[in-house]
């Protein structure tokens, strides 16, 4: 783990010295996506080092109660500056007007939600990418909530899904 996230915060110590320097602006704006992919990158690496922990049953997920509706808000915020700059609409929408209090690893949440916001604005062309939660199913006591990314990009291709690999295999 140390030795992956090593090159990467030396990218970002040489960035921050690139920041202190005086920049034409189109120099400063190779800088400011710079920045951003080494972030993506960074957030790549925690994914895939969370999953092997997962797998290796040393990560255990920790649950507790959380307020989806203000993670959803904060991950809009993050990615509607990427998204404008791409010239797409990035909207969100919560169908509860309060704090939406779920119960899982909001670290674990977070992560998929943000690969998938990540793709969506990345492969996304033209149109825009639509972030959404809604109640499931009869209120009780325990709501259930289903988190949603929709986008106009083109998809993932049938051969790449895990439903088409299993039917395929299946046969």
């Amino acid at each position: 783990s140390h030795d992956l996230r090593q090159p990467i915060h030396a990218l970002g110590l040489y960035m921050g010295s690139l920041r202190l320097r005086p920049l034409e602006a189109g120099a400063r704006e190779i800088v400011d996506r710079m920045e951003g992919s080494v972030a993506a990158l960074e957030s790549l690496l925690n994914a895939l080092l969370d999953i092997s922990r997962i797998d290796a049953g040393v990560l255990v997920p920790q649950p507790r109660p959380f307020d989806l509706a203000a993670l959803l808000h904060r991950l809009a915020d993050e990615f509607s500056r990427e998204a404008a700059e791409r010239a797409l609409r990035f909207s969100v929408r919560v169908g509860a007007t309060g704090p939406v209090c779920v119960c899982a690893d909001p670290m674990l949440v977070e992560r998929v939600l943000r690969n998938l916001i990540a793709n969506a604005v990345k492969y996304t062309r033209s149109g825009g990418v639509l972030l959404t939660c809604r109640s499931r199913g009869a209120g009780g006591s325990s709501p259930q909530w289903r988190v949603e990314v929709w986008d106009t990009g083109p998809g993932i291709a049938a051969a790449q899904t895990i439903a088409h690999r299993s039917h395929h295999l299946a046969r």
